[in-house]
């Protein structure tokens, strides 16, 4: 699946309006099921999606490690894990919580709805120096190839401690 798309645009630059062709991100749905059952729907750009979804498991709390992932198969636009009934059960804990269709902040304030988040407070004695902090962004920028030609996606790197990166 394409990650971009060029587009005719009218840019004013200068005092004058010129035609150019402006690389646009592509986002796509793409749904997720748990066991064969429909979790949720997110709109992503179409690139990296099992990492995608099983980072969006683990960051939503309904996997706490990957030992609880069976087996997981991307095709076009659907993700289907097969994972622990320990998984299935924190869904169903968790159901009342959980949102269908993840949408972009498009038209939301971003800022009302991280107000309605809980807070949650991360104990740990890790420090990073700073210079390994500037380190890992400099890659990070560098990675990012996407970004700097749309403007239009996120980006995101999962280092350890030594600085060696993953993602």
């Amino acid at each position: 699946m394409k990650v971009s798309v060029k587009y005719a645009i009218s840019r004013f630059i200068h005092g004058r309006i010129d035609e150019v062709k402006d690389e646009v991100a592509v986002e796509t749905p793409i749904a997720i099921y748990i066991n064969g059952k429909r979790l949720r729907v997110l709109y992503v750009t179409p690139q990296e999606l099992v990492e995608l979804a099983i980072g969006h498991l683990i960051t939503e709390g309904f996997i706490k490690n990957l030992e609880e992932v069976i087996r997981i198969d991307v095709k076009d636009s659907e993700a289907h894990i097969e994972a622990s009934t320990t998984v299935e059960e924190r869904i169903k804990l968790h159901n009342a919580k959980v949102i269908d269709t993840v949408k972009t902040m498009c038209g939301h304030s971003s800022e009302e709805l991280v107000e309605n988040l809980p807070a949650k407070r991360v104990q740990s004695n890790i420090q990073w120096p700073l210079n390994e902090i500037f380190k890992l962004v400099g890659k990070l920028n560098l990675d990012a190839s996407l970004y700097r030609r749309t403007g239009g996606v996120h980006a995101a790197l999962i280092a350890d401690t030594s600085s060696r990166f993953f993602i």
